[in-house]
């Protein structure tokens, strides 16, 4: 059967929480993230979430003769506001939640410390990053980054209006074509509009993969924390390999401990990642017998067996 990530950082835009008004907030987007990651959490998942600040302020809007230094950091406040706003709505819909920034905000925040958020995190309790790195010149994405590298998480979620990765612009470019997976290399190498460019290569640096989703489809957060449906794939048939005498030949990983020890050999953390043209889940049969694998799918789960 296969499993949803096991940790995971969502990356909400302050642009996704005023939906498509011209407001600071649309409480009914809002409230729909609420009861999405309250789902997602009652799902085993643990949830750490980075909130950008661009419905208030976007230190590269500033007007030219202002400080850039000081132009980002009323960004971050912008954040730290949002992040704010994003607890009370969590609180009112019954979740735990804690607000952490990279400097003391006394009295509203909580600093950050790695022990802390995982502690957080296993307690069923969402953790929302606000504050940015704490440092200008640097986006949100890179936090996003950066915490997700610090927690070991298993996947980065990108909130975005559009719901996966083009090879430009789909507003912009009717001939954009649609990647069901891309890798890493051809994203930061093409700059395609994924996220900052740095942020992509330290999550790739660490074999994170990134899931990008649609925030204003229905339930689009609970589908997007399930996983890839090739990675839930992958997962799977790695499972049954395991339990069968065929050779894995080539297998990645991207440490979900979700289920039980491997066998002598394999690498730690039994499960299977993929992505076209970059990484491949292969089995060589070295017996004398054919196999055939059935994979049955019901509304929750995903099922396999060798025959």
């Amino acid at each position: 059967m296969s499993k949803a990530f096991k940790r995971i950082i969502i990356k909400l835009s302050g642009e996704g929480l005023a939906g498509e008004t011209n407001d600071h907030f649309h409480e009914p987007t809002i409230n729909r993230i609420a009861k999405e990651v309250a789902e997602v959490i009652a799902n085993g998942t643990e949830v750490g979430i980075v909130v950008g600040g661009g419905n208030f302020w976007r230190g590269r809007d500033a007007k030219p003769e202002m400080d850039k230094v000081k132009a980002h950091q009323i960004g971050m406040l912008g954040t730290i506001m949002n992040g704010l706003y994003l607890s009370e709505a969590f609180r009112l819909a019954g979740i735990p939640a804690v607000v952490m920034t990279p400097f003391d905000v006394n009295g509203f925040t909580q600093k950050f410390s790695m022990e802390d958020a995982r502690k957080y995190m296993a307690q069923k309790t969402a953790v929302i990053f606000a504050g940015g790195t704490g440092h200008p010149f640097f986006s949100t994405d890179s936090i996003v980054a950066l915490r997700a590298c610090e927690l070991s998480a298993d996947a980065v979620l990108y909130a975005k209006s559009i719901d996966c990765v083009y090879t430009a612009d789909p507003k912009k470019d009717a001939s954009a074509r649609r990647y069901k997976t891309v890798p890493y290399e051809t994203v930061v190498q093409n700059r395609l509009d994924v996220a900052d460019i740095t942020a992509l290569s330290l999550t790739m640096q660490h074999d994170i993969p990134s899931v990008v989703f649609a925030l204003n489809k229905p339930n689009a957060i609970v589908i997007a924390s399930k996983g890839g449906g090739l990675c839930q794939m992958s997962n799977l048939l790695f499972w049954v390999f395991l339990h069968s005498p065929m050779t894995i030949v080539e297998r990645h990983t991207h440490d979900i401990k979700d289920f039980p020890t491997a066998r002598d050999g394999e690498p730690e953390g039994v499960d299977a990642t993929v992505s076209e043209g970059w990484r491949d889940l292969k089995v060589k049969n070295d017996t004398d017998k054919t196999f055939q694998i059935g994979i049955v799918f019901d509304a929750e789960n995903i099922y396999a067996a060798l025959f």
